[in-house]
């Protein structure tokens, strides 16, 4: 009997170490799965060329990519757990504070580390309870470069052109509003360029012309360029000019937003 006892207690505890073996065993490939999907995750994230960056309510920083990591300057271990202006100076940490106490979609542009960034803040219900915010950063250095260069280029045309003395009339057919520079009001014989509703421009056409100015600004919504004579009324009478218009602005449906005129002086 004592050895029946001792069989079945050896059994009983074969049972037992089997148990807590599967149960380790269980474990392990669950830790083993749980790591191969942070790693995917992380993998995943990486991939990305846009940094990303999830802070939780103090705003500080509770996961970075490795692009985040080369726009912050620091290394993953320097990054977590530290506020997330706190990688940024001055007026730049004072405008992403306001904009993580907004807790609103919204989107900032800096230059930082001889960088310009797109900030892109996200918030969502749907963000699990310790995420508050996901930041995205974008490198928008190379296309920053070319809007400063078409603004060089602008510029210069516009040099060229005062020079040429062209007047030049630019037209928003949306807000139905005009701007015009200083050699279309020397024209006019007016000491600063007419700007304003686009109906103050139509009240300086010669009555006997507007209706003839008033469809060449319809034809432009076909044509997209055009050419016409006009008159516009001065303090010494009626001004002969010339004016060459182009579609500068479309919207989606191809129909113009703004217009461009140049104004040749005809007299």
């Amino acid at each position: 009997l004592a050895l029946y006892g001792l069989g079945g207690f050896i059994a009983l505890l074969l049972v037992v170490i089997l148990f807590q073996k599967f149960v380790l065993w269980r474990n392990r490939k669950k830790i083993t799965q749980q790591a191969l999907y942070l790693s995917q995750q992380q993998a995943f994230f990486d991939s990305f060329t846009e940094g990303s960056v999830q802070l939780n309510q103090q705003g500080e920083i509770v996961f970075v990519n490795r692009p985040g990591c080369y726009f912050l300057g620091k290394k993953s271990e320097d990054i977590l757990q530290n506020k997330f202006s706190e990688f940024f100076d001055g007026e730049i940490a004072q405008a992403i504070e306001q904009k993580l106490n907004d807790k609103q979609a919204s989107k900032l542009q800096i230059f930082a580390r001889n960088r310009h960034l797109l900030l892109s803040f996200t918030t969502s219900s749907d963000f699990p309870s310790d995420i508050a915010v996901v930041v995205t950063l974008i490198d928008v250095t190379n296309f920053q470069i070319k809007l400063d260069q078409q603004a060089k280029d602008i510029a210069h045309l516009e040099a060229v052109l005062d020079n040429t003395h062209l007047g030049q009339l630019t037209l928003n057919l949306d807000k139905k509003v005009f701007s015009s520079n200083a050699l279309f009001a020397n024209m006019l014989g007016l000491d600063m360029p007419p700007t304003g509703e686009l109906k103050a421009l139509q009240a300086l056409v010669d009555k006997a012309d507007l209706y003839e100015f008033n469809q060449a600004l319809e034809r432009l919504k076909q044509e997209s360029r055009i050419e016409l004579n006009c008159h516009f009324t001065t303090a010494k009478g009626r001004l002969l000019v010339r004016l060459f218009g182009l579609a500068t602005k479309h919207n989606d449906k191809g129909e113009p937003l703004a217009l461009h005129f140049i104004v040749q002086n005809q007299t």
